[in-house]
């Protein structure tokens, strides 16, 4: 199983004992929009394929910190800096919708799609097979490559098995 790890992620020897323990990828949210040049860094360090930039935003703007502040950086800026310094990973997470079960907002995905990213996962909002299946369709011709799904899970609102059908 590919197992990616984020959250707390704040040094090159978090992301070593990840990757070394087995990890496939490291994802990397607050820290690269406090710190991008030392995330390029890790980016070239460990590859492109091993590091995910996690960008968690509200209206379009990044946010850091478990969401408690908004950068003054657009989601869409956030990853056209990063692709263009060679990350091809992203999990974009709208803010207003994570939790929701509202479904998600694919706009806001494809506006990162783009900017240029190689590969954008859709994070918050999903609740229904539906949410899934237009994730998919979004998905055709573009960069996006997957979806996470949590809370709609938990709830039993449909099965992992339903998912991977679709």
């Amino acid at each position: 199983v590919n197992v990616q790890v984020g959250g707390g992620i704040r040094t090159r020897e978090d992301i070593a004992y990840y990757l070394d323990n087995g990890v496939s990828r490291v994802i990397i949210g607050s820290m690269a929009i406090r710190e991008p040049d030392r995330v390029i860094s890790f980016i070239e360090e460990f590859g492109s394929d091993r590091i995910v930039i996690g960008i968690d935003a509200k209206d379009g703007m990044a946010a850091t910190e478990g969401w408690i502040e908004t950068s003054t950086q657009s989601a869409a800026d956030v990853a056209r800096f990063f692709t263009a310094n060679g990350a091809k990973h992203f999990i974009y997470t709208d803010i207003a919708t994570d939790g929701t079960l509202a479904g998600p907002n694919i706009s806001a995905n494809q506006q990162l799609v783009e900017a240029g990213t190689a590969e954008v996962v859709v994070s918050g909002g999903i609740g229904s097979i539906e949410d899934v299946k237009r994730v998919k369709a979004a998905a055709v011709g573009s960069a996006i490559s997957g979806v996470i799904i949590g809370k709609a899970l938990y709830e039993k609102r449909f099965t992992l098995e339903e998912a991977l059908t679709c």
